[in-house]
């Protein structure tokens, strides 16, 4: 048993090289640039570069606690909501998310953290099996941003099991990724993105939702967890 205690104590500190060889999210690509349009420094055709990074991305990492009450239900499922303001129209978006976090992505300076998300550091153990959706309302005013809750969403595009997305260690492709190229789904305005586990009754865990935007100069383009903070952020963010 002697033999052993040199190795036991060393243990603890060979878990951070364990950790360093954790599978990371990949970088957030868009959808194919299309043949015709010049990606190359001089306007020049690369087709090698068919899928570029999005210019611009925002990160949202929360928790949501076994037993939680969903934001709302729709046909027999807890959805989870995530609000996006589009400052002016965009050729594409993306989101993307996955369920658990796990060692797969931290936060960065500039991301949104939930106090939801500190409180759930421990839970490396509840799965989901994470669906999204894309959704708008008519809201094209940042004033009307509180009426949220009282107007009809559309469901625009939606996705779950993406291959694009990094797997459970399972092997299994349960985290999803939508994309949206349809100019008059892009427009100014409110945004929300729908969370909810597409096999079991419940969701629940920690989540990472990224939405990429091929435009850089969007300083006035937020991610909340709710309108109303939302709503809050655009009031203190300065004006372009």
């Amino acid at each position: 048993m002697r033999r052993l205690v040199p190795f036991l104590v060393a243990l603890p500190a060979l878990l951070p090289l364990f950790a360093c060889g954790a599978p990371q999210l990949s970088e957030f690509l868009s959808a194919p640039v299309p043949v015709d349009e010049p990606v190359g420094e001089n306007g020049e055709l690369e087709p090698d570069a068919a899928q570029q990074p999005y210019e611009m991305v925002l990160s949202l990492y929360d928790y949501i606690e076994p037993g939680s009450e969903p934001d709302e239900v729709v046909d027999g499922k807890p959805f989870y909501y995530v609000y996006l303001w589009l400052p002016r129209a965009v050729p594409e978006l993306g989101v993307r998310a996955i369920a658990p976090v796990r060692n797969y992505a931290t936060p960065e300076s500039g991301d949104v953290t939930t106090p939801a998300w500190e409180a759930g550091q421990d839970d490396f153990d509840t799965e989901s099996d994470i669906f999204i959706t894309y959704e708008r309302a008519d809201i094209y005013s940042e004033g009307d941003i509180p009426n949220a809750d009282s107007v009809p969403w559309r469901r625009v595009a939606w996705n779950d099991d993406s291959e694009e997305v990094i797997a459970h260690p399972s092997g299994e492709n349960l985290n999803a990724l939508l994309r949206v190229t349809d100019g008059s789904e892009l427009t100014v305005g409110l945004v929300r993105i729908g969370i909810t586990d597409y096999k079991n009754e419940e969701f629940a865990g920690t989540y990472l939702v990224q939405v990429g935007i091929r435009d850089k100069n969007l300083e006035r383009a937020i991610l909340a967890r709710s309108h109303e903070e939302l709503y809050e952020k655009l009031q203190a963010a300065p004006e372009n």
